[in-house]
């Protein structure tokens, strides 16, 4: 089993080592950033394809290498005119390497990688399919084959039932799948309908700004208004004092002064003189 990928001037990658977890490994990133780029290594270290555009740029060579869990290590490396391939063996100190061995990678590295293509029985333009490395240009494993091309491939293989059961289970995911879209886009465009109603939402938050603000000088002017109650309230007061007062001044004015009080003090000692 393989435990690490190691890419060397391998398209985008100029250096790149990936440690595989014990169950699944997922490559996760942006676009354009070199994951499929890795599972074009793969399918390079397993089928040895001829295109000359694996090598990164300004580079003399891309070399792809696998190690596996009992130390054993498998390089591809692709030049300019031609491919070979590296095998160490564990223990090993020198790698063995293969370097004419026509369009197939040499059966060693065949049998060590268990990747190869499925050889098809008929004559059918598809002669061989890869059942280990999908491609991301492509629809589903097979749904896009012709029906005699399927029924070639099950047929060479000897879990033709439980690969039909797959298939079978590929197109009900595929179906819901397709349901889910459809939902999801009913739901968007209902959530779309929504926003429009909310369109004139900005409008009646302007109009509530203002009428908050009318609301505040309501309440100064309620202020206001209470303050010029009580001054009302003070000034009716004095000019009801002022009017009694007024009142009582009439009612005293007919009378006239007391006479000026007259010095007694002579009479006195007339009186007592007298008595």
């Amino acid at each position: 089993m393989i435990r690490k990928i190691i890419l060397t001037d391998f398209m985008a990658h100029a250096s790149t080592e990936i440690e595989l977890g014990p169950g699944l490994t997922v490559l996760t990133g942006p676009n354009n950033s070199g994951k499929s780029a890795v599972v074009e290594a793969l399918r390079c270290l397993a089928v040895n394809p001829t295109p000359k555009y694996f090598i990164r740029h300004g580079a003399k060579e891309a070399r792809v290498e696998a190690v596996f869990d009992d130390g054993a290590r498998l390089a591809w490396v692709r030049r300019e005119k031609y491919a070979l391939y590296e095998l160490t063996r564990p223990g090993a100190d020198a790698p063995e390497v293969y370097a004419k061995f026509g369009r197939k990678p040499p059966e060693q590295v065949q049998d060590l990688l268990r990747l190869s293509l499925v050889e098809l029985d008929d004559a059918s333009e598809v002669r061989e399919i890869d059942v280990h490395l999908g491609n991301q240009r492509e629809p589903i494993f097979l749904l896009n084959k012709p029906k005699t091309v399927m029924a070639s491939f099950f047929a060479s293989t000897t879990e033709s039932a439980h690969l039909i059961k797959m298939q079978a289970l590929l197109k009900n995911r595929l179906n819901k799948a397709k349901a889910e879209e459809k939902d999801l886009a009913a739901r968007l465009a209902g959530f779309e309908s929504r926003l429009d109603r909310l369109a004139p939402l900005p409008g009646v938050c302007l109009r509530l700004e203002r009428l908050r603000e009318g609301l505040t000088e309501l309440r100064a002017g309620e202020s206001r208004a209470e303050a010029l109650e009580d001054a009302a309230g003070a000034l009716a007061h004095a000019a009801a004092g002022f009017h009694r007062q007024a009142a009582e001044a009439r009612v005293y004015a007919p009378l006239t002064a007391p006479p000026a009080l007259r010095d007694v003090a002579a009479l006195r000692g007339l009186v007592l003189e007298l008595g």
